[in-house]
């Protein structure tokens, strides 16, 4: 199971858990011309969750990573922090 938290909230987690940041730098977040394509309002949220998708997906760092959190969390709570 995945839930969301943010820095301000680590103290609360209980002791030893694992989390994972989405956040830059991670080889999870959004290329820098993504981001500021989405910052920029050039894209709907449909291109935007396309083109991350695809990025990715293209990335092997980035989809052996999703494989552990996907294995983790069949066994455990996950913190994600945003």
């Amino acid at each position: 199971m995945l839930k969301e938290t943010y820095l301000a909230n680590l103290r609360n987690l209980p002791p030893g858990a694992l989390t994972v940041r989405v956040a830059r730098p991670s080889r999870l977040a959004p290329s820098l011309d993504l981001l500021r394509d989405w910052k920029a309002g050039t894209l709907t949220w449909a291109e935007y969750e396309s083109r991350f998708k695809a990025e990715i997906m293209g990335r092997p760092d980035a989809v052996e990573k999703m494989k552990e959190i996907r294995d983790f969390c069949a066994r455990r709570c996950l913190p994600i922090l945003l």
